[in-house]
Order: structure tokens, then C-alpha cells, then sequence
């Protein structure tokens, strides 16, 4: 029992205080030595912070090259995953994947794939044929008739301003400078524009392969896309708790059914309308109704701006071709099919997606416009759709707070805002 009690008292002693003391020291020195260290390194930083925020630009720019591919890939499987599912769904209950399930979901990449680059390879064959059997038939002197008749016309208003201007004893200084920056702007648009094709032109290739190894990957995400959602769900499992676990997942399902929604039905709808208006305008005489087509759909992916294409298209190759009784039809035509597209067509494709106000819609695709040109405005919308959910959410969140006897009266408290409840025009 003695020894015991030296034992302890050894434990507690001077020397046994000394040597936490020294450790507590030491841990302090270390902490002090680090922060000093960080200090030292951000001022070296700070001299040298054009050099450093090069630096960092070109890794990230580096980073980016290899994660491309493998973006755009994950992003090809996230769109194809739900087409994807929908046919493994249905060739389980066939006779020849009943016994071996495992095979259907190849079998259903396949078509799926064969499905949508069928029909994207048959779109753009119609085009080019299309296109090219319209330029065939288009005169060089109709177009230079038409060109000069335009220019004979401005020149004429031009002259016919300047008369007006003298009449009322008013320089025509203003005017010229007018005119001289007109012209140097459509240069300088001009060289933009060229210069922007031969940019498209010299990163073709490297974009093409970009294309074709994110398709292979995308084959690969969908191939493997149960394992993998197994394996991250359990990643997310172990470095959250229970409630961050919730709320991360609760975000990533937002996240899905506000873009996936969205995109797929945008993506539908630009097809039906491409077909839509390809199709009318071929049986009125339009010239260029595929390519017209073709802009309307592409343009129907960000609200508003197919109708713009549809319209402009139809009214310059009538006014081309002089053709004022087909112009008249043709706008009458793409109006009711914008009108049923916008009110019965759109909400059905789009009833996945949550309501956005038209304001938000159109603030939305100015913000994104400016952000990130198309990409930017063709996301923008989910975004807003996103940010009003969770806006939503928030403030059902703050009512039942505020008035807690709802939740355990007769009534029943406001559901949180899902985007999958609601529909966007």
C-alpha cells in the first residue's frame, strides 16, 4: 500500500508538473513558430502577388484541361441517366433479361445512346442537306439585287435626312459622326466575329476530342452509376453526422430535380419545336425552314429567345425572296405554335421544375448573360429556380418557428417548398 501511494505521489510530483509545464511551452513555441511561418510566407505573397496569382491561374487553367472531359462526361451520364433508367426498367420485364437482370442495364445504355446520337446524327444531316439544297437554288444576283436594293435604300434615307436637317438650318456634323461610328463598329464587329471563327476553327480538334473521351466516360458513369452512388453515399455517411448527412442530401436532391428537371425538359421541348417549326415552314415554301428550325430549338433552350430566332428567320428569307403572302401565313403559323408551345407543350415537359416569375426569369438570363454568355444564360434559370426553393423553404422554415402551435394544432403547418411540386412557365 506504501509503495502505491509513492507510486501516485511520484506521479504528481514536481518532476511530473515540470514536464507538462515543458510540453505546454513547447506546444506554445510550436504555435508561435507557425504563425510566424504563415505570417512570413503571406508577405512573400504579398510582394510577389501579380507572380503567385499567375501561378495560380495557369494551375487551375492546367486542372481544368484534365477535369474537362470528365466534367462534360458526368454531365452527359446526369442528363442520360433518367432515359437510361426508364429503358432498364422495361427490358427487366422482357423474357431475355428476366433471369439475368444485371444484363439489361448494358442493354439499355446501348439504346440509349443509340437513341439520342441517332436522332442528333439525323438532325444535322437534314440540316446540311437541307441547307445546301437551299443555297443551290439561291441566285447569286437575287442575293446581290437584294443586297443593293438595301443599300440604295439607306442611301436614300441618308440623303433625304440630310435635306431635312438643312431645312431646319441644323448642321449635319453630328450626323457624319454619326455614320462614322456606325461604320467603325460593324468593323470592329467584323473582326471580332472573324476572329472568334478562327478561334472556333483552331480549337476544333482539341474539342472533339474532349467530346469523344467524355463520352466514354459518361458510358462509364452510367455503367457503373448504382456502384458509385453506393460508394459516395457511404463517403457522406462517414465524414458528416447524422443531420449534416440530411441536409447535404436534401441539397444534392434539390440540386437534381431543379436542373435535371429543367434541362431535360428544355432539351425536349427544343427538339419538338425544331421539329415543329422545320416541318411547317418546309410545307408553306419557307426557304431555310431547317436552318430556321434548327435556330428556333437551339434558341428554346433559354426562354424567350427561340421565338426572336423564329420570327427574324422567317421574316428575312421571305423578305429574300420577296415573298410577302407566305411571310404573312408563316408568322401566323410560328405564332400559334409559340402560344401552344408556351402554354401547353412547355408546362408539361417543364411540370418537374419549380414556378418562376417571368421577371425572375429575365433578370436571371441578363445575370447570366453577363457571367457566362450561352452557358450562363442557360443555367441561369435553374439556378433562380434553385435559390427560390430554398428561399421558400427558409421561410416556411421561419413560420413554423414563429407560430409553433400550428405544428401541434388542428391545422396542419406549411409544407417546405420541393421542387418537384411546381411547374416553371
Amino acid at each position: 500500500m506504501n509503495d502505491k501511494q509513492e507510486n501516485k505521489k511520484k506521479s504528481f510530483g514536481p518532476e511530473r508538473l515540470g514536464l507538462r509545464k515543458n510540453r505546454h511551452y513547447a506546444q506554445i513555441s510550436g504555435y508561435v513558430v507557425l504563425t510566424a511561418l504563415i505570417i512570413y510566407i503571406l508577405f512573400r505573397l504579398l510582394d510577389n502577388l501579380p507572380l503567385a496569382l499567375t501561378g495560380i491561374g495557369s494551375f487551375f487553367r492546367g486542372l481544368w484541361v484534365i477535369l474537362k472531359p470528365l466534367t462534360i462526361g458526368f454531365v452527359f451520364a446526369w442528363l442520360l441517366y433518367r432515359p437510361e433508367e426508364f429503358f432498364r426498367h422495361h427490358m427487366e420485364k422482357c423474357r431475355a433479361f428476366s433471369k439475368n437482370p444485371k444484363r439489361a442495364r448494358p442493354a439499355a445504355v446501348a439504346v440509349t445512346y443509340i437513341i439520342v446520337f441517332g436522332a442528333l446524327a439525323l438532325i444535322m444531316t437534314v440540316m446540311i442537306s437541307s441547307a445546301s439544297h437551299e443555297i443551290k437554288m439561291l441566285s447569286v444576283s437575287d442575293l446581290t439585287d437584294f443586297l443593293a436594293g438595301i443599300a440604295t435604300s439607306l442611301q436614300s434615307f441618308y440623303s433625304s435626312l440630310q435635306d431635312f436637317l438643312s431645312q431646319l438650318n441644323i448642321s449635319s456634323d453630328t450626323l457624319d459622326n454619326l455614320r462614322q461610328q456606325i461604320t467603325e463598329w460593324l468593323g470592329n464587329a467584323s473582326s471580332a466575329a472573324g476572329s472568334n471563327i478562327s478561334s472556333f476553327l483552331s480549337n476544333m480538334g482539341s474539342s472533339i476530342v474532349n467530346i469523344f473521351i467524355a463520352l466514354i466516360l459518361s458510358i462509364y458513369f452510367l455503367l457503373d452509376a448504382p456502384g458509385l452512388m453506393r460508394y459516395w453515399d457511404n463517403v457522406l455517411k462517414s465524414i458528416t453526422g447524422k443531420k449534416a448527412y440530411q441536409v447535404v442530401h436534401t441539397i444534392i436532391n434539390d440540386v437534381d430535380t431543379a436542373f435535371s428537371g429543367y434541362l431535360q425538359g428544355q432539351l425536349m421541348d427544343a427538339c419538338f419545336m425544331l421539329v415543329a417549326v422545320s416541318v411547317t415552314l418546309s410545307l408553306l415554301g419557307v426557304r431555310f425552314s431547317v436552318l430556321i428550325g434548327l435556330l428556333t430549338g437551339i434558341g428554346n433552350l433559354i426562354p424567350y429567345l427561340g421565338p426572336i430566332f423564329a420570327y427574324c428567320g422567317t421574316a428575312l428569307s421571305c423578305i429574300l425572296s420577296q415573298d410577302w403572302k407566305t411571310l404573312i401565313i408563316a408568322i401566323i403559323v410560328i405564332f400559334i405554335l409559340q402560344t401552344a408551345d408556351g402554354n401547353i407543350i412547355g408546362p408539361k415537359l417543364l411540370s418537374r421544375s419549380i414556378h418562376v416569375h417571368p421577371m425572375l426569369v429575365i433578370i436571371a438570363i441578363i445575370i447570366g448573360s453577363a457571367v457566362g454568355g450561352f452557358l450562363g444564360m442557360l443555367v441561369s434559370v435553374p439556378i433562380a429556380a434553385l435559390l427560390k426553393g430554398w428561399f421558400d423553404r427558409l421561410i416556411s422554415y421561419i413560420a413554423r418557428k414563429k407560430n409553433p402551435e400550428q405544428d401541434s394544432g388542428g391545422e396542419k403547418a406549411p409544407e417546405p417548398v420541393s421542387t418537384a411540386e411546381n411547374s416553371m412557365k
